[in-house]
């Protein structure tokens, strides 16, 4: 797919500069124009379609720089005042996974360690699966919407990614490092906001906007990219520059995820950062599992202490009390946040029971869960009207949207990706491909843990960098492996 690849490198004639300087001149233009006015919107839309076509045929390293810069910065946009596409990054993924598409029908010949790969073949019956729980919705057309655009981000993030990080993993690196540059903006634009709120947790929610439209959603992000930027700023042996310039964007990320308010975000955060401990001080399973095991024996032994503590707790989450809002975690009760996140918890199992099998569809959970509702499990903010409906859980949606055998699936995608980055980092003899792996997979346990918490899977703020993160995964696995047996 990328013949005779090279990283940064221009024709004589510049032509591929001058192209990648006016399309991302267009994309500027989407933030300062009037999303108002559809004609302009449409031009912008044709021009930037044609450079990226051109880009897709000559130079398609471009379109994915352009890609991971551009994600951060996509913003929903009317077409024909029907449906919303986040422009934009789904403007060139369907161009991306058309051409994937066409050449998998012409002459693609697909790496058959890549087909034959474990996660491939998760993802594949994935789609696959969607498609049959689509068919059996309880509303199939916003079924069917959500397997194409899971279709389209299969065939972009992880199999056009792939071959860019087969290619030369120090890819990996340049891709990341771009889509940071490209959050620099929101993040700026956040704190502007902060700033007329006077960083107060109550404003957190519109300060991310209009880039990200929840501080749940913007504090993923921010600390999926936490443990890459620290590798680059601390382990890695740069120009004084370059150093500078990393360990600059972490402290922005860092403090950027502290005024995210998103307490799930900077949780998933810490766990990362225990696992992270351990992999380094090479801390056996066995004493893992021990630790796991004691520390569940304690929670039964001390369950009516905690169900008391938790139910004498009044730490609620409040506007301009950033210390009562991290406290509130404990608070199951009183807390609206903590108590509405179960009331869709509950909601999400009651579905699974109403339709074990298939679901009720994907996407379609915030139309249905309403009905699932008890009285005394309510807050101030449950709704009826299916406008903020989401399971806030990535493993509780798929279980009501898809069923059993789709959150089966999708627990078996966790699970052979994390044991995949282990293999990788334990068996490489490559210190900077075990570097790699490691905040890679950093990357990724942030979002599995606030996966528990938050489902953000379905939009491309989060959706890049875990598919990207998957596929870098098994570029390094597969590439880990070939070396293994070139050696035996």
């Amino acid at each position: 797919m990328f013949n005779n690849f090279k990283i940064n490198t221009f024709s004589k004639t510049y032509f591929e500069l001058y192209l990648v300087g006016i399309l991302l001149l267009l994309l500027n233009m989407n933030y300062f124009l009037d999303h108002n006015s559809p004609n302009i919107l449409m031009v912008v839309m044709a021009l930037i379609g044609f450079a990226s076509i051109v880009l897709l045929l000559y130079k398609k390293e471009y379109l994915l720089y352009i890609l991971a810069f551009t994600v951060p910065l996509t913003l929903p946009v009317s077409i024909f005042g029907r449906a919303n596409v986040n422009f934009p990054s789904e403007l060139i993924c369907v161009l991306l996974s058309a051409y994937v598409c066409i050449r998998f029908c012409i002459n693609y010949k697909a790496d058959k360690a890549f087909l034959k790969h474990p996660v491939t073949i998760v993802l594949a019956i994935d789609l696959l699966w969607l498609l049959i729980t689509s068919h059996q919705s309880s509303m199939p057309d916003v079924s069917y919407k959500r397997f194409i655009i899971r279709f389209i981000y299969i065939f972009t993030y992880y199999i056009f990614f792939y071959e860019l990080f087969k290619a030369d993993k120090k890819n990996i690196i340049l891709i990341f490092s771009i889509h940071c540059v490209g959050m620099l903006w929101p993040i700026f634009v956040a704190f502007d906001h902060h700033k007329d709120y006077g960083f107060s947790t109550g404003g957190a929610n519109q300060a991310c906007q209009p880039f990200y439209n929840d501080h749940t959603i913007y504090g993923a992000a921010l600390v999926f990219f936490i443990p890459f930027l620290f590798y680059n700023a601390f382990y890695v042996r740069r120009k004084l520059f370059l150093t500078l310039f990393y360990r600059s964007l972490l402290l922005l990320f860092v403090v950027a995820a502290f005024l995210s308010f998103s307490r799930a975000a900077l949780a998933s955060l810490l766990i990362a950062f225990i696992i992270f401990l351990v992999i380094k001080l090479k801390i056996k399973a066995v004493y893992l599992v021990i630790c796991v095991l004691l520390f569940l024996s304690t929670l039964f032994i001390f369950r009516n202490d905690i169900s008391e503590y938790s139910s004498r707790s009044r730490s609620v989450s409040q506007k301009n009390d950033v210390g009562m809002h991290f406290k509130s975690m404990a608070n199951v009760n009183t807390d609206v946040s903590n108590t509405e996140r179960i009331n869709r918890w509950k909601c999400a199992w009651k579905m699974f029971k109403e339709k074990p099998m298939f679901g009720f569809g994907p996407g379609t959970y915030q139309f249905f869960y309403g009905q699932f509702q008890v009285r005394k499990d309510m807050t101030h903010i449950s709704t009826f009207q299916g406008d903020k409906g989401h399971a806030h859980s990535e493993y509780l949606g798929y279980l009501s949207e898809t069923g059993l055998l789709g959150a089966i699936n999708f627990l078996l995608l966790v699970i052979f990706v994390c044991t995949k980055a282990l293999r990788v980092i334990n068996t490489s003899r490559d210190k900077e491909v075990k570097a790699i792996a490691i905040f890679v997979f950093m990357g990724l346990i942030t979002y599995f843990i606030h996966g528990f918490f938050n489902g953000f899977i379905e939009g491309d703020k989060i959706a890049m960098p875990v598919f990207v993160s998957i596929a870098a995964i098994v570029s390094l696995d597969i590439a880990n492996r070939e070396k293994a047996k070139a050696k035996n």
